[in-house]
């Protein structure tokens, strides 16, 4: 007979069962443990990079709270872990910003959606930066919205950048402006005298300069031929040089008729304004195509040249007075009467041209500018004028253009 069969009395299974049964629940046991570790290292792992990403993260709850934020975070927003709530983070936000940012985050949650946003924020350095972020929806296990997580960037950098390019290219347009208007204040064509020739031809340093010539009409028939340096170049001497031309204009316009007086009003109405350390050189040569004479005034200004059919100089046109603009007082006198011959040439050159320099430091001079002139003396006035320009650059070479440079000729042509 068989023996009496031993079952457990608790709970009514095998003890075979019983053991088996345990050894799953050990299993089961050591299988969560290690999806708990893992879940564990995962979580790390994600804190770790969070921690170390090299953009702000942040994690949010259902009601826009902040839940997590990294360091890059505190860094960009100049907040600490401790600081890290919405209303802490919207009051660094700069007035302009603030409201728009904080509608945008409150719409995002409500409705339950991503969003994006940019604003500028006020560092706890004291500085202004720049931020950009984006967040996206958290769901839970239903399928309900738990938060949001998202990234800011400190953009501050690009921002400079762009806005310095802006105002590089606004600058740019500007200055094209100012030049096309000062283009336009010269003359467009040179005046039709029967016996004469004339041509003036200015090249600029920059986009806008300080140098300036012009064609006159004058009582009786007369031409006043003008040729003006502001000092320096640039935007400051342009906006001068557009004062003398209103000025002379508006001197003309009135039958002031002496060069001496010309000159005597200009000079008041410059030095008036003029501010510190700025003057204006000019000549002002007076021709009388009917007698065939020229009379100058010179006002600080390089002298000129009147030349004879055969290259020599038949007078120089120095400077008998201070510069416009300098004193109270012009004390600049005009010359005697010059009569012309025919081939005659008369030169006036801005300082840009005789001072120009060449790589090796040597200056263009007076030789230099008589040479291109006695190269082309026969030829009309505007091939005089050009091949000034091109000796001066050919001279010049790689050396930048240090100032601008005009010249102006005017050439009898039979007697």
């Amino acid at each position: 007979m068989d023996g009496p069969r031993h079952k457990d009395v608790g709970t009514g299974e095998h003890p075979f069962q019983l053991e088996s049964s345990l050894r799953a629940l050990e299993r089961e046991i050591e299988e969560h443990r290690r999806t708990l570790g893992s879940l564990r290292r995962s979580e790390a792992r994600f804190r770790s990079l969070a921690t170390h990403a090299p953009v702000g993260i942040f994690q949010t709850d259902d009601k826009g709270q902040f839940r997590f934020v990294n360091d890059r975070w505190c860094r960009t927003t100049g907040l600490s872990q401790e600081d890290a709530s919405v209303e802490a983070w919207l009051a660094t936000l700069v007035p302009e910003d603030r409201t728009r940012v904080e509608d945008e985050w409150r719409a995002a949650i409500l409705e339950k959606r991503g969003f994006a946003f940019e604003g500028r924020l006020r560092h706890r350095d004291g500085g202004i930066r720049w931020v950009t972020g984006t967040a996206v929806p958290l769901p839970g296990a239903d399928a309900a919205m738990v938060g949001h997580l998202g990234t800011i960037t400190d953009v501050t950098d690009r921002r400079r950048g762009e806005e310095a390019e802006r105002a590089m290219v606004e600058t740019h347009l500007q200055m094209r402006i100012a030049r096309e208007i000062q283009q336009g204040l010269l003359p467009t064509t040179p005046p039709l005298l029967d016996g004469f020739d004339v041509a003036g031809l200015s090249r600029l340093a920059e986009a806008v300069g300080g140098d300036y010539y012009d064609f006159l009409p004058m009582p009786a028939g007369r031409l006043a031929l003008v040729i003006a340096d502001a000092a320096g170049h640039g935007i400051g001497p342009a906006l001068l040089m557009a004062q003398v031309r209103a000025s002379l204009w508006s001197l003309v316009a009135s039958d002031c008729r002496g060069l001496e007086e010309i000159l005597r009003r200009a000079n008041h109405v410059l030095h008036a304004g003029m501010p510190y350390n700025r003057f204006v050189t000019a000549a002002l040569v007076l021709l009388d195509p009917t007698c065939r004479t020229i009379r100058a005034c010179n006002c600080g200004h390089p002298p000129g040249y009147l030349l004879d059919c055969s290259g020599s100089i038949k007078a120089r046109l120095e400077s008998t007075g201070y510069p416009l603009g300098c004193m109270p007082e012009c004390d600049a006198a005009a010359g005697p009467e010059i009569p012309l011959a025919a081939g005659d040439a008369l030169l006036l050159v801005t300082d840009g041209v005789t001072e120009a320099e060449s790589p090796a430091g040597e200056t263009f001079g007076e030789r230099r500018v008589l040479e291109a002139v006695r190269a082309h003396l026969h030829e009309p006035a505007a091939r005089i004028v050009e091949a000034i320009q091109r000796a001066v650059h050919d001279f010049r070479g790689s050396h930048p253009e240090q100032d601008d440079a005009t010249s102006v000729v005017l050439k009898v042509l039979r007697a």
